[in-house]
């Protein structure tokens, strides 16, 4: 053990420990060495997880670092910088159309689940159980609240016949 008290290191040269021995090198006095580790945890309401730096976890600190917020929802930050604003003909409200990944049916995803479904559970609130999310607008990457409705299957089986039926009338 290192011969400075309180130090309980392996001693490495001169019976002092890896520290200790490089202020010895320096020719500086001998003190205790600083405890990078707070052991409190962060100060994030609700995070119990040892502080890293800043006095925030890990997870936390970098999403400082990343997004200027350490309580970010980082899903929605990153949903909402791939969002473009197409105004539609019809009069309704532009629709908010998604720029990331699309399925081959047109529809977007984020991670493991469609951003029109993600978007009505985070501004229009909690999804049905035996609802779906259906598009008003008919636009499939559109995922503006205004444009989203929840319904049961039956119903977006009627209005995509309703369209079918009405692209066939037009000439």
């Amino acid at each position: 053990m290192c011969s400075f008290t309180d130090c309980d290191k392996v001693h490495i040269a001169k019976g002092l420990c890896m520290g200790h021995y490089r202020q010895v090198y320096r020719g500086d006095e001998l003190t205790s060495l600083r405890r990078y580790k707070s052991h409190r945890p962060c100060y994030i309401d609700g995070c119990d997880i040892e502080q890293d730096s800043h006095e925030l976890c890990k997870e936390h600190s970098r999403r400082f670092r990343r997004y200027g917020d350490p309580t970010c929802d980082t899903q929605l930050f990153r949903v909402v910088n791939k969002i473009d604003v197409v105004q539609m003909v019809d009069g309704m409200s532009p629709c908010w159309l998604w720029l990331g990944a699309n399925t081959p049916l047109g529809y977007g995803r984020i991670q493991n689940q469609y951003v029109h479904r993600y978007a009505y559970k985070e501004w229009v609130g909690p999804l049905v159980e035996g609802q779906e999310v259906n598009h008003l607008c008919a636009q499939r990457s559109c995922m503006n609240p205004d444009h989203l409705e929840q319904v049961t299957h039956s119903v977006v089986c009627q209005r995509a016949a309703d369209r079918r039926r009405d692209r066939v009338r037009q000439p």
